[in-house]
């Protein structure tokens, strides 16, 4: 599992398809108390390249 931002989940869910809540997907966690949300992205070769591009282009 890989932490990523909101924004970056968002952008992996509407470009490359990648599901939420479902099996080889992205994920999330909510801590109750402070209203924080925290995303996963499960590793796979696709899901991976897909988070790299991203992060590249973010960087640019």
């Amino acid at each position: 599992m890989v932490k990523i931002t909101k924004n970056e989940a968002q952008i992996l869910n509407v470009k490359y398809e990648i599901p939420f809540k479902e099996f080889g997907g992205i994920t999330r966690t909510c801590s109750c108390h402070h209203k924080r949300k925290t995303y996963y992205l499960t590793e796979s070769n696709y899901n991976l390249n897909a988070l790299s591009e991203i992060r590249k282009n973010i960087v640019k």
